[in-house]
């Protein structure tokens, strides 16, 4: 096997895990167009526990910015994102 078809080969099988993702997350989570009522009472909550549709800057206790807190908001939210992308690619 010559090195462009085992990249070929790796490149198809990466194709193959990354469509078996995206159904995976889709039968957990539905698609913006079809949700189960459980599937949808879980998205709303993820979306407000994930910082989806407010800003990720959170004061501490005397209204400052807390940069850690901020941080951990952050990550919650790309965490959201992650999953949303997986919800709304089109499996190849």
């Amino acid at each position: 096997m010559t090195n462009i078809e085992k990249a070929q080969e790796d490149a198809a099988e990466i194709r193959k895990a990354k469509i078996r993702r995206i159904k995976a997350y889709r039968s957990v989570y539905g698609t913006d167009a079809d949700r189960t009522v459980a599937q949808q009472i879980v998205w709303n909550d993820m979306m407000a526990a994930c910082y989806a549709n407010r800003p990720t800057m959170v004061p501490d206790k005397a209204g400052h910015l807390c940069p850690l807190r901020t941080a951990q908001a952050e990550g919650k939210r790309m965490l959201f994102l992650e999953i949303q992308e997986f919800t709304r690619a089109r499996p190849e």
